[in-house]
């Protein structure tokens, strides 16, 4: 591991970018750095995509969870049409709650439009 660092830190004079150097150990210890980098390199992808793998399996679980939930809040919709019905009611609510408060703010906008450049 002393050849890692001594031309890593380039003390050594060795060039790691270049192969013009001497035949013979600065050769050697430029390939020996370069296998060295590939080494780390392979090791990181590696960790990279097992954290991809993992994190696409707790993803297809969470997926298939939500699904379930989904199933069980349709199944009881449907076994009691009061509670299918009244959340009917509440989403007809809030639409028409949201249509009145855009055409407010619609009607505000303009009318501040207008009296600005009036």
């Amino acid at each position: 591991m002393h050849w890692i660092n001594a031309s890593v830190s380039n003390t050594s004079g060795i060039n790691i970018g270049d192969n013009s150097g001497s035949v013979g150990s600065g050769n050697n210890i430029d390939i020996q750095v370069r296998y060295f980098i590939l080494g780390c390199s392979d090791r990181l992808i590696d960790n990279a995509i097992s954290i991809a793998m993992a994190t696409k399996e707790n993803i297809t679980f969470q997926r298939g969870m939500l699904k379930s939930i989904q199933t069980r809040v349709t199944t009881l919709a449907n076994r009691f049409p009061a509670i299918n019905s009244l959340i009917q009611k509440i989403n007809l609510r809030k639409r028409r709650d949201s249509l009145i408060l855009g055409g407010v703010i619609g009607i505000c906008t303009i009318l501040l439009l207008l009296y600005t450049f009036h």
